[in-house]
């Protein structure tokens, strides 16, 4: 800062400078002091300036501060609470002016941030009686959240008549909403006619472009007016006759929607008036369409009912008919684009693919001679509209990465439903799936590191084709992370996940998404957060060591996935509208809940960053430790580990006498076990070399991994928070020096505490393995958000039990790991002797 002095000889004014300088670095210095372990402090008190106070009669703005962090909580409070929140509560003279707000409960070292005034995105349907008081009753302070307005009226006590006075009256008082906001208020929650009326009236701007977007969702919303001529229908219709590419998507939304049993008469009546509205020639084309839709899914049923070996002929004697059409027809738009005007179809290049729904895979021939053929897949015996939700909702997620200046190099295509159980899908050229670029590798091509990253390579030849083709890869596999994570995208395999000759990654078939993944009984065979392995990560970090891509991978996710996050009410609004347009996996708030839970709008941007930095980290950790072909997959949400059954290898090199050279096998521990039981029962008295292989049975083998999280304020470090991951990948017991009582197997699990924790808050432990003496578990268990200070002094205890009946666990060994000796970024990985256990049985 600057200061003048205009009554003061030039040397006292640099005097006073001087002093006001010490002042203020004395005052940073007692404060820095006063709040971080220092070893220092300051010898001269200074004067701390008194905060600015202000007559309350005076204070128009709400009243709200924030408290960023507590420092200097004592360890004895760590080990002994699982959490801690604050508490405020404003006082005059003795009497409490307003309820204690209360932060939500947080471990110790983590921000923990109060707000007053701010909202956070919430779903209209997690709205508790309490947070609708609340909102209600504080809704004059909300209208600087201008997203709040759902929320707010959601929270109306009463719609009543004589009540409307109050709520038309803070319509008219808020201010205009964008075009996000506005479509909350078109919800079924909302029937009242002026309010969708204000509506539509704030969504009358949205762009042409915009409004394609959100065009599915406005004609759900078609479901909750009360009258067939609303504000919503005229725009609709007028925006219609403007523009030729809303009338085209309109109309085969209609015309989707006349299956809908209980809105089918009120869909004809909109059918009616949109084609009264476009005019002869626009209606003649929508007649063209419908019948070439109509010929492509006769033909399309009839491949499918007939036999593999005569589905060839019968397509191409389907295709004649569709040759007729364009003989009739010069030219013809597709359902799927209205800019995709064809004039003929190529029966040669069409085909059929091998999959449950024989889907046609067409060539059309572009009415732009300068054009290349028109590839689509016809789908008939497929509901379509799951995938073109999925597809609208990763367009728009798109949109708005571009808009923030980060292009994810996403692959965007277009897939329409014509009718229930059939539509088209646009095809991308230049694109296989990883089955069958995998499949170049032979039958093990699966299981190998290096296919992506060949096959890219054999189709960039030169370092700089190469390095691009690498680049596409990083950004749209990051964006195909976050965007099948949010939407909680199943079903994922080989088959339905395609790459570009220029390195664009992508997903197709969207049949299970918002985590409704498939099950072999009472598992869950989508497991993993969202697909990552091991030939994805080879191509990232050039490589199968991690490299510095791998963090600029990391990176890119979570800005990603913060970017998103930024936008939940949006994703949330899409979705709400679509919950009664009859798709079975969104049909209840549960299904929103998931991409509520997904975007954790609750959290500050630095928490949601930690947690998918943690969840791509451990993906690529197991990755690099497990077998190639599967990895173990966790769940950070709730704490529950899945675990996929791959045993652990070892490569053994064998030599034979009287044979020259060696060979590399591999055998499981199972085996090794098995050969040295069998040789102690055939050579009883014997001594076998077991000094060679003692931890074989006495010792576990545990990976232990630090994660650093760094706290910068404008650039300068203030702390560092350490995130311990362990993972216990085998544990071979000797029962004969642990047998349990009625002389079976015990099913073992590993539990830890990470010491001193008297109260044993921090207990982790694994699954059971069942009736085995040498159990596999690789799973991962984390502590996270240690302070360095903490770190040096804390040991881990490991404790392995037998699960027993009626919680009687018996405890088969324990060893104690010391982390003063870890480094940060470094992954650790050792066997430690099971000491003998001082009791029994534990509970």
């Amino acid at each position: 800062h600057r200061y003048t002095n205009h009554h003061l000889h030039p040397s006292a004014s640099l005097s006073v400078l001087v002093e006001k300088l010490t002042a203020a670095i004395l005052d940073l210095v007692e404060l820095y002091c006063s709040t971080f372990n220092a070893n220092f402090h300051t010898t001269v008190q200074s004067n701390r300036h008194t905060a600015p106070t202000q007559e309350a009669g005076l204070v128009t703005n709400v009243l709200s501060f924030s408290v960023y962090a507590a420092h200097r909580i004592p360890i004895t409070w760590a080990a002994s609470y699982e959490g801690f929140f604050l508490s405020c509560s404003l006082t005059h003279g003795g009497a409490e002016l307003c309820a204690p707000q209360h932060t939500s409960k947080q471990q110790v070292s983590v921000y923990i941030s109060l707000y007053f005034s701010s909202l956070a995105p919430l779903c209209l349907s997690r709205l508790t009686p309490e947070d609708k008081r609340l909102l209600w009753e504080k809704r004059s302070f909300c209208q600087s959240e201008s997203g709040a307005l759902p929320l707010v009226l959601a929270s109306a006590p009463r719609w009543e008549w004589a009540c409307l006075s109050d709520i038309y009256a803070l319509l008219r008082q808020w201010a205009c909403l964008n075009h996000h906001d506005a479509l909350g208020l078109l919800h079924a929650t909302f029937p009242d006619q002026e309010l969708r009326r204000t509506a539509v009236q704030w969504m009358d701007s949205i762009s042409d472009p915009e409004l394609l977007d959100f065009l599915p969702q406005l004609v759900q919303a078609l479901k909750y007016e009360c009258y067939l001529d609303s504000p919503l229908v005229r725009f609709l219709l007028r925006r219609a006759i403007g523009d030729m590419r809303i009338a085209h998507y309109l109309f085969w939304l209609l015309k989707d929607t006349l299956q809908d049993s209980q809105f089918s008469g009120r869909y004809q009546h909109l059918l009616a008036g949109l084609l009264c509205c476009v005019g002869r020639g626009l209606r003649e084309e929508f007649d063209r369409q419908c019948w070439l839709v109509t010929i492509l899914a006769k033909v399309a049923q009839s491949v499918r009912d007939a036999s593999p070996s005569s589905r060839q002929a019968i397509l191409r004697e389907g295709l004649e008919e569709v040759k007729q059409f364009f003989s009739v027809s010069s030219s013809c738009r597709l359902p799927l684009n209205p800019g995709m005007l064809v004039k003929a179809i190529n029966i040669q290049s069409c085909s059929y693919f091998n999959s449950n729904a024989v889907p046609l895979k067409l060539s059309f021939q572009n009415l732009d001679p300068r054009g290349d053929n028109i590839n689509v897949i016809f789908k008939s015996g497929d509901d379509l509209r799951q995938d073109m939700l999925t597809l609208q909702i990763i367009r728009i997620m798109n949109k708005i990465w571009i808009q923030e200046g980060l292009d994810m190099r996403m692959v965007i295509f277009r897939c329409f439903s014509t009718g229930r159980g059939r539509g088209m899908v646009e095809m991308i050229p230049q694109a296989e799936t990883l089955r069958k670029i995998q499949g170049e590798h032979g039958v093990t091509g699966s299981f190998k590191d290096r296919p992506l990253a060949d096959w890219l390579q054999k189709h960039n030849p030169t370092e700089d084709e190469y390095e691009k083709a690498v680049e596409n890869f990083i950004y749209s596999c990051a964006g195909c992370c976050v965007a099948t994570y949010i939407l909680g995208i199943c079903d994922r395999h080989n088959d339905n996940i395609m790459l570009k000759t220029s390195g664009h990654m992508f997903h197709i078939d969207f049949g299970k998404f918002l985590g409704h993944a498939q099950m072999f009984g009472n598992i869950k065979r989508d497991r993993a957060p969202f697909v990552f392995t091991s030939d994805m990560a080879y191509v990232i970090n050039g490589g199968d060591k991690p490299s510095s891509r791998f963090h600029d991978f990391v990176d890119l996710c979570c800005e990603a996935y913060n970017l998103i996050r930024k936008h939940a009410h949006l994703f949330l609004n899409l979705l709400g509208l679509m919950l009664s347009c009859g798709i079975p996996e969104l049909s209840d708030l549960d299904d929103l809940k998931y991409v509520y839970d997904a975007l954790r709008p609750h959290e500050s941007e630095a928490d949601a960053t930690m947690y998918f930095t943690r969840y791509t980290h451990i993906l690529l950790f197991q990755c690099l430790t497990s077998d190639s072909a599967t990895a173990a997959c966790t769940d950070l949400s709730d704490n529950s580990h899945c675990v996929c059954p791959s045993p652990q290898a070892f490569v053994v090199k064998v030599e034979r006498e009287g044979q020259q050279g060696s060979v590399l096998v591999q055998r499981s521990f199972e085996e090794f076990y098995e050969l040295h039981s069998k040789l102690r029962l055939i050579f009883p008295s014997s001594k076998l070399p077991r000094e060679h292989y003692p931890s074989l049975e006495t010792c576990i083998c545990v990976c232990v991994w630090v994660c650093t999280l760094s706290i910068l304020i404008e650039n300068v470090m203030l702390f560092k928070l350490y995130t311990v991951i362990v993972d216990i990948l085998t544990t071979p017991l000797c029962l004969s020096q642990q047998p349990l009582q009625d002389g079976t197997d015990p099913d073992p699990y590993v539990k830890l505490y990470l010491l001193p924790d008297p109260q044993k808050t921090g207990k982790r432990k694994t699954k059971a393995a069942r009736r085995t003496c040498n159990p596999t578990y690789n799973e991962m268990l984390v502590y996270d958000r240690i302070p360095r200070g903490d770190l040096q002094q804390r040991v881990i205890h490991l404790r392995v039990l037998g699960e027993g009946a009626f919680w009687e666990n018996t405890l088969l060994g324990e060893a104690f790991i010391p982390l003063k000796t870890l480094t940060a970024g470094q992954c650790w990985a050792d066997w430690h002797q099971l000491g003998t256990p001082s009791t029994d049985s534990t509970r």
